[in-house]
């Protein structure tokens, strides 16, 4: 099972379905465990794209899901989301980049953990 684990150096999701590798950060919000973990991808053209995910633990396992654009548009996201999945004990939110300021990062975070909520009352 997934969990969020550190190994003295950082911290890791080491059997996510949605996600592998290191977390920047660990904590608490309303209850729930939170992570944040920044990507980079390189396009065709050499440049460079950054992508923030934020990972919740889910109280109970939920199927594979993937949302489509027109879904997450429907949902009360931040602007940036690029995809929203979630499977095993996760939910991962991809964002376009990094946020600008602690402000940015909270409510990121506050969106997620907020929807992790509202698809575990489903």
């Amino acid at each position: 099972m997934a969990a969020f684990t550190t190994d003295g150096e950082g911290w890791e999701l080491p059997a996510s379905p949605l996600f592998c590798g290191t977390l920047l950060a660990v904590g608490h919000r309303d209850g729930v465990e939170v992570g944040i973990a920044c990507s980079t991808d390189w396009d065709l053209e050499g440049g460079t794209t950054w992508r923030m995910a934020v990972l919740v633990r889910l109280f109970e396992e939920r199927s594979p899901a993937w949302l489509r654009r027109r879904e997450i548009h429907r949902l009360s996201l931040p602007q940036g989301v690029v995809s929203v999945a979630m499977g095993g004990r996760e939910l991962c939110v991809r964002y376009q980049g990094w946020p600008d300021d602690f402000v940015a990062l909270n409510a990121r975070v506050d969106a997620a953990v907020h929807l992790a909520a509202s698809l575990q009352e489903a």
